[in-house]
């Protein structure tokens, strides 16, 4: 791609912060940034992109929302400051990529995700 148009810029990980308990996504950046020859990434990165998801409760009030973005700016300052572990990803911008609130979706038996036990 980058042969056809070089003005393309290449954007990985897509870490996720969000309510769900999967863990905190620096969690992840160790393998990413480990040295190329030892499984790290070996491809050119332009940006390290990242999604932050305060709450798929549509009951929730605002300020649940509030207070979950202090626990967001933490974790993108930890991978902003992770980063120079490989110098050639010093100056790697961190872009929010994805933002939402609010986004339950029906799991295979029509139930909320955030609330299992009602419809969603």
């Amino acid at each position: 791609m980058l042969a056809v148009d070089p003005s393309l810029k290449i954007v990985a990980l897509e870490l996720n912060v969000s309510y769900d308990p999967m863990g905190d996504p620096r969690n992840h950046l160790p393998t990413f940034l480990a040295p190329a020859a030892a499984g790290g990434v070996n491809a050119q990165v332009d940006a390290v992109a990242m999604h932050f998801y305060a709450t798929c409760n549509r009951e929730d009030y605002d300020q649940v929302l509030f207070e979950r973005v202090e626990a967001f700016a933490d974790v993108l300052r930890g991978v902003r400051g992770a980063l120079p572990v490989r110098p050639e990803l010093a100056d790697t911008p961190v872009w929010v990529t994805e933002n939402n609130v609010n986004a339950d979706f029906s799991d295979a038996s029509g139930n909320s995700i955030c609330n299992p036990d009602r419809p969603s």
